[in-house]
């Protein structure tokens, strides 16, 4: 796919927030080199923009045009489009985890003309420019927030493209099956047993990559949004002795008095590769006080 002509250069932190070993602003857009070569001084005085591609620099960053300010050192990397993440010219420029290092270089980027990027615009940009499926778009964030190995093990593939390599087979058999159905419709005459019979092996096999695709559907929602499963009763059942079991741990306060719990707690459990969230809940009665309807 021929890559889609934006004109803005966007950037954004792209590492977690919080203190961390190292931290890293992403520029992408046909003007990163520039808004890089704004910010970014090289120690080695020789090396000049554009940079060669894939090769690392080191130096330092600084608001835009003011060398001698520096905010931190930094690691500096290009990815020249098409061959990047987005598709597009792409800058990494990777310094300290500080967050306030984060911030002052995201700040010189856009003070260097760059756009803050919206969320999720880099993969959004990626898709646009053919460097991945929507399948592939979509587990992005799925893996991202994966909660449990197996969780991150399927949401992985995805991103790999194993979904979008089963669609695109399941789409080249029935297209094969149009044609077939389409020269028996127009040319009646000259279909033969042998014709029929690659017809039916067709949807046979495009009915089974259906199903093959079916049958993981559900699995595959539960791994990306996993499931809530909610403790309700009446006061005093073992509701949230149950919650408590459940997480081995003591959660939620267990009284014999009925009423202990006013609000509902929640707490998180692996269960083979599904990640689930229990919900211990008020305990439904009639007569309650006020702060207990309020919990109910």
């Amino acid at each position: 796919m021929r890559p889609a002509q934006n004109p803005e250069t966007i950037a954004a932190i792209s590492t977690p927030p919080g203190p961390g070993g190292v931290g890293m602003v992403r520029i992408s857009g046909p003007q990163s080199t520039e808004t890089a070569r704004r910010i970014f001084s090289p120690t080695a005085t020789w090396l000049h923009f554009p940079p060669t591609p894939g090769k690392i620099m080191v130096g330092h960053v600084h608001p835009p045009d003011h060398p001698g300010e520096p905010i931190d050192q930094a690691v500096f990397l290009f990815f020249r489009a098409p061959h990047s993440y987005t598709g597009e010219d792409t800058v990494e420029l990777t310094t300290h985890g500080s967050p306030l290092v984060m911030k002052a270089l995201l700040e010189a980027c856009l003070a260097a003309d760059a756009r803050l990027a919206d969320p999720g615009e880099f993969t959004r940009r990626a898709f646009l420019n053919g460097r991945m499926d929507l399948s592939q778009a979509e587990a992005v964030a799925s893996l991202i927030h994966a909660r449990t190995d197996e969780a991150r093990r399927v949401m992985y593939n995805q991103v790999a493209g194993s979904m979008g390599n089963a669609v695109v087979r399941l789409r080249e058999t029935l297209l094969h099956a149009k044609v077939v159905l389409e020269s028996a419709i127009d040319f009646p005459e000259d279909v033969e047993e042998a014709d029929l019979a690659v017809l039916s092996g067709l949807l046979t096999s495009g009915a089974r990559m259906t199903g093959a695709l079916l049958a993981t559907a559900g699995r595959g929602i539960a791994m990306r949004n996993g499931i809530s499963v909610v403790i309700a009763g009446t006061p005093n059942v073992g509701k949230s002795s149950l919650f408590n079991s459940l997480l081995q741990e003591d959660r939620a306060i267990v009284h014999a008095a009925a009423g202990t719990t006013r609000d509902f707690i929640e707490g998180y459990m692996n269960i083979e590769g599904v990640p689930v969230v229990i919900v211990d809940t008020a305990g439904v009665r009639m007569g309650a006080d006020g702060v207990e309807v309020e919990g109910v």
